[in-house]
């Protein structure tokens, strides 16, 4: 994710590549603030749901630790970065905003971070290289989605319990995986595969497949209606 709003609506944070910073922007008047300055790479965004900390997830350099950067949206002062594994990609943050998990490519791991004293936990290891996580609104699980390699190996979709930061067994789906969504209920994680052609649907009490729905050649992304 580029680009964050504030839970109440009041700020919008994007993300800038180039300059390694973060630029917030007041939704009531449309002017940008002072640019944040973050590690170098940011490559994802997302504001804990009680609005206080936003955290960006940084690249750094191929082959090194990668940061997450905490910024106090009171203040957009940045806090100490956070470091966690190679290549972070994506984050996503529980719903009582206890911790954030952060997806990192090159080191293909998931990393859980306390909000409460922003140290890093221990690596998970989700059966691959973590492209794109979501978390049920329940907050009990993180589904993890790995890729494959595009053609040759189908996409497997892992879930993290948060309550031990484990892995579960993975689940397949097609190949290409690449945008996975979960339903306002929970009981279902859809997963668009790029090369498959197709959205798998997961039922969320099983960990299993429920169905495969075929929606025509490489869909990119999913969103699901409130």
């Amino acid at each position: 994710m580029q680009v964050a709003i504030t839970p109440n609506g009041k700020t919008a944070y994007v993300l800038n590549g180039t300059s390694n910073t973060i630029t917030p922007i007041s939704t009531a008047t449309g002017q940008a603030g002072p640019a944040i300055k973050v590690a170098a790479g940011p490559d994802a965004i997302a504001i804990t749901p009680n609005g206080c900390t936003a955290y960006v997830a940084s690249w750094n350099t191929v082959g090194e630790p990668g940061f997450v950067t905490p910024i106090a949206v009171a203040t957009d002062k940045t806090g100490p970065r956070i470091k966690v594994g190679s290549g972070p990609s994506t984050l996503t943050i529980t719903p009582n905003g206890k911790t954030v998990y952060v997806a990192t490519q090159d080191s293909a791991t998931v990393t859980p971070i306390s909000t409460a004293t922003n140290q890093a936990g221990p690596a998970i290891r989700p059966h691959g290289s973590p492209y794109a996580l979501a978390v049920t609104p329940n907050g009990k699980t993180v589904y993890a989605l790995v890729p494959g390699s595009l053609y040759y190996t189908r996409s497997v979709v892992t879930p993290i319990r948060t309550d031990t930061n484990r892995a579960g067994p993975p689940i397949t789906v097609g190949y290409g995986g690449i945008a996975i969504a979960i339903t306002p209920d929970g009981r279902a994680v859809y997963v668009a595969n790029y090369f498959s052609g197709t959205v798998t649907r997961i039922d969320t009490a099983t960990d299993r497949v429920a169905a495969t729905i075929h929606v025509g050649n490489y869909p990119w992304a999913i969103a699901i209606a409130p």
